[in-house]
């Protein structure tokens, strides 16, 4: 399982996380890393994290959004030109 603590916080488009003295970005609807941080010097302890201009709440409009976004792309690149 390992030891330690992961500290979580999510934007609109983006979760980063914070766990064994590493900082990392990750793709809120792929879940890919897009960057991560040594944070060389700051230790090991439990992170707290905030998101500037944000008002956080659950992911499930970003992802509703998200899934209309992606299926109107879908729709718009299938229609046929005559």
């Amino acid at each position: 399982m390992g030891e330690g603590f992961v500290s979580l916080i999510a934007d609109d488009k983006r979760i980063y996380a914070h766990a064994g003295g590493k900082l990392y970005c990750l793709d809120l609807f792929s879940g890919r890393e897009l960057w991560h941080d040594e944070l060389a010097g700051y230790g090991y302890g439990i992170g707290s994290l905030a998101v500037a201009g944000s008002q956080l709440s659950s992911g499930a409009p970003a992802y509703a959004a998200k899934q209309q976004e992606d299926a109107s792309g879908a729709a718009a690149s299938s229609v046929a030109v005559t």
